[in-house]
């Protein structure tokens, strides 16, 4: 099987939606042709051969994470089965058209919620409530970090109503890269937050758990710590 993961970042540029799409491509890889389809933000090297192709497209329009990459349209066809990890603003109208136009199979991987204030928040909206159903509906299978999540997100309503459609795979850790090693019991309680912390990400909460630790530490100080893992340019904020 041919298959053509659509995503909007991916390896070595930045993200963690591309990370996980490089995951499943390997996996995929093993029995199947992948190809990975990502825009070009910059020159990049993809390091070390890979058991997948990636091929980074040209974007006439890009902003942020956003881009419209209007060559998907006929670069999707030869392909059996489209994963299209969302949300990737710009290019999602061009792979609903393919899908449409070519009667492709449809996994869209729902990686999480669009949130912003302003502008931004309201183009959200406007996409979510007419553009967003149509991906929903044609999608063969939805898929997501866990159903829990999927049943608490913006595509709630859709998975109350064909909850046949969605599937939930956990993330996954190497552990032979990251293994707890030896653990040193100092009788203080250490909450961890790790993401980016740049400002593509500002929806990640960290403000928000800053303040509620704080609150935390008032009625028990000395007794838990934070422990922050990521970096970006809102790091000095």
């Amino acid at each position: 099987m041919k298959i053509a993961h659509v995503i909007a970042t991916f390896p070595p540029y930045k993200g963690g939606m591309g990370n996980s799409a490089a995951q499943f491509a390997g996996m995929l890889a093993k029995r199947h042709e992948v190809t990975v389809l990502t825009p070009r933000y910059e020159r990049v090297d993809d390091g070390e051969p890979l058991p997948y192709r990636v091929e980074r497209l040209a974007s006439p329009v890009a902003y942020g994470n956003a881009a419209w990459l209007p060559q998907l349209l006929w670069k999707l066809r030869p392909y059996d089965l489209i994963h299209f990890h969302y949300p990737f603003y710009g290019s999602h109208l061009v792979v609903l058209a393919a899908c449409l136009a070519w009667r492709k199979r449809l996994v869209l991987h729902y990686h999480m919620d669009s949130l912003a204030v302003g502008p931004k928040g309201w183009l959200f909206a406007l996409n979510r409530f007419l553009v967003l159903p149509f991906i929903l509906r044609r999608a063969d299978a939805v898929i997501g970090s866990s159903l829990d999540y999927l049943a608490h997100s913006q595509v709630a309503g859709f998975f109350r109503s064909r909850p046949e459609k969605f599937r939930g795979i956990p993330f996954w850790v190497d552990t032979d890269k990251f293994n707890p090693g030896t653990r040193r019991d100092t009788g203080e309680a250490v909450a961890l937050f790790v993401g980016g912390l740049d400002s593509a990400h500002y929806f990640k909460g960290l403000e928000v758990l800053l303040r509620a630790l704080k609150e935390v530490v008032k009625k028990h100080p000395g007794e838990i710590s934070l422990r922050v893992v990521g970096s970006g340019d809102l790091l000095p904020h």
